[in-house]
């Protein structure tokens, strides 16, 4: 039986979402079918300069045409922090999957609510965490799992990145977030290290930076 190829809605046209379709793109079992954004022109524009090619992706600016979608499986979310909850729930309730870039929400109602939605409907999900399946935090995770680490009591993390100069953060600490872009990754990384994360589910209100998958 020849297998399905799960095709693939990308919200939010971007540096991000380049990356997205470059991972699905090493995916044979995936295939990028439609793209949804403010303008086509600019979209497809700003992917070439990423050096994507898309030409056989459809593209809407209505999100709820991915969601209709025959041919959209599973739906990333790669758009502005605070469209992700809203954009994920909507997307749980049409049946899809979902990749979502962090943070999944700005605050712990947002959470529950992502939650909620992906159990209801019993949909697949993953946040962006890419340092989780780095090799080195891997064995880093190894050394501690084995003993070799001893008790951790302290931990420092520096993202390491230039927080742009714009107007982002006045804008995300109007919509409730607490700039949550600056540090998910090494907080996420002191976390893995600390707690573990063999892939299972946890309760996204308590620990936000794991979505039940």
């Amino acid at each position: 039986m020849k297998e399905r190829i799960l095709g693939v809605g990308i919200s939010g046209i971007g540096w991000c979402a380049a990356e997205h379709i470059k991972a699905f793109g090493r995916n044979p079992h995936a295939r990028v079918t439609f793209l949804h954004g403010r303008d086509e022109d600019r979209a497809r524009k700003k992917l070439a300069s990423y050096g994507i090619n898309v030409p056989d992706a459809r593209f809407t600016t209505r999100y709820e045409d991915l969601l209709e979608a025959d041919e959209v499986d599973i739906v990333s979310i790669t758009t502005p922090n605070h469209l992700h909850a809203d954009q994920a729930v909507t997307a749980a309730r049409a049946g899809k999957h979902i990749v979502l870039e962090k943070p999944t929400g700005l605050n712990v109602r947002e959470l529950k609510g992502i939650r909620d939605a992906v159990r209801r409907a019993r949909v697949r999900t993953i946040v962006s965490f890419e340092l989780h399946y780095n090799p080195y935090l891997r064995f880093v995770h190894w050394l501690r799992a084995a003993g070799r680490l001893g008790r951790i009591r302290f931990a420092r993390v520096h993202e390491g990145l230039r927080v742009a100069d714009d107007d982002r953060g006045e804008r995300e600490a109007r919509e409730g977030s607490h700039r949550p872009r600056d540090q998910l990754h090494g907080l996420h990384a002191a976390l893995h290290i600390r707690r573990g994360a063999d892939g299972g589910s946890s309760d996204v209100a308590r620990h936000p930076h794991r979505l039940e998958g």
